[in-house]
């Protein structure tokens, strides 16, 4: 069992200065029959870059490289020694899973990965005579997590990385798992629940969450190492919603 508390109550988090996420998606969907090609490639692919673009994007990967913690000290709970992508998998690029979306409930008392657990034992039992649970692909970078619809590859929603905590395995069922998200405007909180049709690929997400929790903390230092004195005051950050998710 994996959990991976929010990285940002570990310190006084620079992730508030992380610009909002606002691109949409390039996954490519893959067929949900071929596990061994999801095991191995669950990128994105991205658009062709003009021959100044090639270059920046270049230029900005040699300047991007970053030193992450190890998984035991940046995620509490991860009995591993290794992140499972290079950084710059989740700066320029996205790792994409696929996996069954079984929906969303409120949280009325955040009590940490307690609720998350909760939450997956609920909504399990509340979806297992539904003939059809949705298939969505989680695409994850170091700005957060989007909802893509498998069958017509439209993003459903985006959660930004600061507004996702709390995700965990539900300890019943290995290959169920959530993260609960806040939405800003209302202050409620959700919890957002998943399955997959494997343990080691639930596993595998839950570190990954993990990962991206670490770089986008270590480039918020960055920058903030960065930026002079007083740059910023006064700046305002745009934030979206984290309400319940339409099914697909």
């Amino acid at each position: 069992q994996l959990r991976c508390q929010d990285l940002m109550s570990q310190t006084s988090s620079p992730l508030s200065q992380n610009d909002s996420c606002t691109a949409r998606s390039a996954d490519l969907l893959l067929p949900s029959g071929d596990t061994a090609k999801r095991q191995h490639d669950r990128g994105t692919e991205v658009a062709p870059y003009s021959r100044a673009e090639h270059y920046k994007v270049q230029e900005d990967r040699r300047e991007s490289k970053l030193t992450l913690r190890p998984p035991s000290l940046a995620a509490p709970y991860a009995p591993v020694q290794n992140w499972q992508h290079q950084p710059e998998k989740l700066i320029f690029e996205s790792c994409g899973y696929e996996a069954n979306y079984l929906g969303s409930m409120l949280i009325k008392d955040l009590r940490g990965t307690e609720s998350t657990q909760d939450a997956c034992a609920k909504m399990r039992k509340s979806t297992e005579h539904m003939k059809k649970i949705p298939t969505i692909i989680l695409s994850i970078t170091y700005k957060g997590v989007k909802f893509i619809d498998a069958s017509n590859k439209n993003v459903i929603a985006e959660h930004e990385i600061r507004n996702i905590s709390c995700a965990a395995q539900d300890p019943e069922d290995l290959c169920t798992f959530a993260y609960i998200t806040k939405d800003l405007q209302t202050s409620h909180h959700y919890c957002h629940v998943f399955s997959t049709v494997d343990v080691n690929l639930t596993y595998e997400i839950i570190l990954t969450l993990g990962q991206a929790f670490e770089v986008a903390y270590q480039l918020a230092l960055q920058a903030q190492r960065a930026k002079p004195l007083g740059a910023a005051a006064g700046e305002t950050i745009e934030t979206k919603s984290s309400k319940p998710v339409p099914k697909p």
